[in-house]
């Protein structure tokens, strides 16, 4: 009983600007995720709403279903096929190479963070051991995707050996994907412009969602280390990805909340400025969704009608 009175002190205190603050934070973070699909998939003629919506859905689909990530990809697609004039592999391509940048991105914080807190700190195994695997991790991903341009490279060769293995009927169609993914890869890589836009939008997509964590906690009364709490994000997030649970459902809680009572928090400070964060990261999105599907069916109802 003393706990929900306490829980309901703290709650009627809320700074609610700073929760205000928090929930436009959370907006700027799928904004940002949005745009950077809009660079990626280089279509002029698509409005932004439109990908925002079909990021949206997919969103809340991946938050609803058991494996989300892979049935929120399919829908995406779905929709974002459906919505431009790109072909059926520029698309994947397009959303494949978004995942690894956004990727790249979160273990990009994570190492930079790490680095840049052992003066707050100190240098811990922990820690040491932390950035060399996220070091370690970024070098592989960027070995494989310049290997996967480089017909000599290994990455190609292991990808030539499994589709030799494929049933006949499948090889063509696999042989020929492969070359043309190789071939757009290496278009994208080559491209200093899109490679900077795309990194950029990113690292804002995690930042404005770690600022918004950071400022729902403060709307309750704790002003966090910021470097400290980029650090504990970033390892529940990359915890996340691990398809347990839909987008790490109980995983990112369990996580987060000793993780911010270690940096100082109240313990009741901590669970509702988790859960706070958590209603908008990951709740609102799943009715959103249904709101922006019917939006989109909407609108390709109109476009037909003309």
């Amino acid at each position: 009983m003393a706990g929900a009175e306490e829980s309901i002190s703290l709650l009627s205190r809320a700074n609610l600007a700073l929760i205000a603050l928090a929930v436009v934070l959370e907006a700027a973070s799928v904004a940002s995720y949005s745009a950077l699909t809009r660079v990626l998939l280089a279509a002029p003629g698509t409005p932004y709403p439109a990908i925002v919506a079909a990021d949206l859905t997919g969103l809340g689909v991946s938050h609803a279903v058991p494996g989300g990530a892979a049935v929120g990809s399919a829908v995406r697609y779905r929709l974002l096929r459906r919505g431009t004039t790109m072909g059926s592999e520029d698309v994947v391509l397009a959303l494949t190479f978004e995942s690894v940048v956004s990727s790249v991105a979160l273990v990009a914080i994570l190492w930079v963070g790490l680095i840049a807190s052992i003066p707050f700190f100190g240098l811990s195994p922990a820690y040491v051991t932390t950035a060399v695997v996220c070091a370690v991790v970024l070098g592989g991903i960027a070995l494989a995707l310049v290997g996967l341009t480089r017909a000599d490279a290994v990455a190609p060769r292991v990808a030539v050996w499994i589709i030799d293995r494929l049933p006949a009927r499948l090889r063509p169609r696999l042989t020929a994907a492969l070359h043309y993914g190789a071939t757009r890869l290496g278009s994208l890589l080559a491209n200093g412009p899109l490679l900077r836009a795309s990194s950029g939008w990113a690292l804002a997509n995690w930042l404005f969602d770690a600022a918004s964590l950071w400022t729902f906690l403060a709307a309750y009364g704790f002003l966090a280390q910021p470097l400290g709490l980029l650090v504990v994000y970033s390892v529940a997030t990359l915890a996340a990805s691990v398809p347990i649970t839909p987008s790490g459902l109980g995983v990112i809680e369990a996580l987060l909340i000793p993780a911010v009572v270690a940096l100082g928090a109240d313990h009741t400070i901590a669970v509702i400025g988790v859960i706070s964060w958590r209603l908008f990261e990951f709740w609102v999105p799943i009715p959103l969704s249904g709101v922006t599907y019917l939006a989109i069916r909407v609108r390709e109802y109109l476009v037909r009608a003309r």
